[in-house]
């Protein structure tokens, strides 16, 4: 029996138990069959102790797989076993795409190191914005511990709404549906996520995210996060940092409200160090100096220290400053 053959029995198996959970389970442990037998192949050394993320994301599974929103969706089905094992609700729909992305990963190693036991398959998936949002976008927020409104315009706090409604866009003040607002427990947005299909860029939802976003500052007074993502791809603008950055997942509600309060927290380049954990001159100077460049919405900054400078010291102070 080729290798192919057997994790598509191991998935059958899972599929006749017609138990949503356990197909998502299942497809996430074949999938780490399916690694492991690659890198086997491949002369590479397995390490048991690997996560599935590291697997999933590795230079041998990236450069096989070519093409990026596969590797997405094997991650994919990394965060729907993930959800399962925690006892998440596992939608049919999304087990039957985990287990089918799988199934395609199995096919595209056998067809490379079992010639003539499988044909190599069309791996690209083209999803509608619908079709993203319930099988991947739904299932990285419940990873993230996001509860997910089925009551479209429900505002859920601690939650995430689905087709929350915004008046006043523009151009002409029309009413806006966003596609999820993620409220925090005081019943105040924390973020806005918009959905783009799978077969789009992400970047095409940055324009309308900002627009729910003003919109809903607007209503309640605060600044959401904004998201927006095709599925495979999450970009997040903060509010604090200039430029958007790339996300492997949601953040949670504790994460978004601490990035709430740091929307609010004014210049720090004129806070004092205490002097009790660093209070040499040289090291004062270095704090102040790394803080007023955070003060200029940089998200990273590097101090040089010679040994026996008080590097450690340095560090603590600074970290009691943020």
């Amino acid at each position: 029996m080729s290798f192919y053959s057997k994790i598509v029995d191991l998935l059958n198996a899972a599929v006749q138990t017609k138990d949503s959970a356990k197909v998502a389970l299942a497809a996430r442990d074949a999938m780490r069959s399916v690694v492991k037998f690659l890198f086997e192949k491949k002369g590479i050394e397995w390490d048991e102790k690997a996560t599935l993320l590291e697997l999933v994301h590795s230079r041998t599974v990236e450069e096989f797989v070519a093409v990026p929103e596969q590797v997405a969706a094997l991650d994919f089905v990394r965060t729907l076993g993930s959800n399962a094992e925690h006892g998440v609700h596992v939608k049919k729909t999304q087990a039957a795409r985990a287990e089918k992305t799988v199934r395609d990963f199995a096919a595209l190693v056998g067809a490379a190191f079992e010639p003539g036991s499988v044909t190599a398959p069309d791996v690209r998936a083209d999803l509608s914005e619908a079709e993203t949002r319930k099988l991947y976008i739904d299932a990285y927020l419940e990873e993230a511990g996001w509860k997910v409104s089925t009551v479209k315009g429900e505002l859920v706090p601690g939650g995430a709404s689905i087709e929350y409604k915004v008046t006043g866009m523009p151009p002409n003040g029309q009413d806006g549906y966003c596609d999820y607002v993620l409220f925090g427990l005081d019943g105040k947005p924390l973020a806005v996520v918009e959905a783009k299909k799978t077969s789009e860029s992400e970047e095409k939802g940055r324009t309308q995210v900002k627009l729910y976003g003003e919109r809903l500052e607007a209503k309640f007074g605060v600044k959401p996060v904004l998201y927006y993502t095709n599925g495979y791809r999450i970009q997040c603008l903060d509010r604090v940092y200039s430029e958007p950055r790339r996300m492997v997942a949601f953040h949670t509600l504790k994460e978004l409200e601490r990035l709430r309060a740091l929307q609010a927290r004014g210049p720090i380049g004129d806070m004092k160090p205490n002097p009790d954990i660093a209070g040499r001159p040289y090291q004062m100077t270095a704090i102040t100096s790394l803080c007023e460049h955070f003060d200029g919405k940089h998200r990273k900054g590097l101090l040089v220290l010679a040994t026996g400078t008080g590097k450690t010291r340095v560090s603590i102070a600074l970290v009691d400053v943020l």
